[in-house]
């Protein structure tokens, strides 16, 4: 995520206040934040053992910068304000879970790199 994108910067890219790529899980995806940041999205790599490794955290960060001064007319250097990465689940038939695991049991798993919308949604549900 970059840092807030002054109004000069907004206007080189277009000065629209939201637009936005594919938002679908695994495929690269780069958005306007209400705060004028730009969020970047571009990498994924498979772990066995399902943690993050740090050399694939720095890889991805660097993917992150590095498609970001390919694709935009702002000068190089443009820092990004954070970097993160973690472990997401998938599901072979792409669909997510949500209902009883066990009696007394229940879940809301696999959100297949959509978390910031299914995750919120699920969790108030299962919550209720």
């Amino acid at each position: 995520m970059t840092r807030p994108l002054t109004a000069e910067e907004q206007n080189r890219l277009g000065g629209k206040e939201t637009w936005g790529h594919s938002r679908r899980s695994l495929r690269p995806h780069v958005a306007p934040h209400p705060d004028q940041r730009l969020l970047v999205r571009n990498s994924f790599s498979f772990n066995a053992d399902g943690r993050a490794h740090r050399r694939y955290l720095d890889h991805a960060g660097r993917q992150h910068r590095e498609s970001f001064e390919r694709r935009f007319p702002i000068p190089t250097g443009s820092p990004f304000d954070y970097t993160w990465g973690g472990s997401m689940c998938l599901s072979r038939n792409h669909m997510s879970h949500f209902g009883s695991l066990a009696p007394k049991a229940h879940g809301a798993l696999c959100c297949n790199g959509l978390g910031t919308t299914w995750a919120p949604v699920t969790d108030t549900l299962l919550a209720n």
